[in-house]
């Protein structure tokens, strides 16, 4: 699980992490619920994965059970350094739902076979009952769409995926 995160000191804990990090914040803490023996990794760059750590601590996830990993800087990096901590286990991978593709493209490429559990969706399962007015949020979808389908695309052309 990775995402995006800051420190600022006169924030509360549960504002530190952004919408889609709260996201795979609670979807990591539910899986690991139904199962507490469970590891979780946390995985990011530099202050970001130790604020998310924080967050699963102060739900009531053990401090023994959580796994800092600090040093991605991309998605090929994060699931690269998770591939060395789990060292061959079978996984849950948390991310957006749009993310997905693009990390289990990556995993795959990487010899795992994560078990995918998607959150953060920002579109309906049925087309029938979309809205498809143009509206800012949709703006926004289409930022995030765009960003995913290029991300794709350049791990493509660089053999990540």
């Amino acid at each position: 699980m990775a995402g995006y995160a800051s420190d600022m000191s006169y924030y509360p804990l549960s504002s530190k992490n952004n919408a889609a990090s709260t996201f795979r914040i609670v979807e990591a803490f539910h899986i690991w619920r139904s199962d507490p023996s469970r590891r979780i990794v946390v995985s990011g760059y530099g202050e970001v994965p130790g604020i998310m750590a924080k967050a699963l601590a102060a739900m009531g996830v053990s401090e023994s059970k959580i796994i800092v990993e600090n040093q991605s800087y991309s998605s090929f990096e994060s699931i690269k350094n998770i591939a060395e901590i789990i060292n061959g286990e079978q996984f849950i991978l948390v991310t957006s739902a749009g993310h997905m593709p693009r990390c289990m493209g990556i995993s795959h490429k990487l010899g795992m076979d994560p078990i995918p559990a998607p959150t953060d969706y920002q579109a309906g399962q049925d087309p029938f009952k979309a809205n498809f007015a143009p509206t800012v949020e949709h703006l926004r979808f289409s930022e995030m769409a765009l960003h995913e389908y290029i991300g794709i695309l350049w791990y493509r052309l660089r053999g990540h995926l």
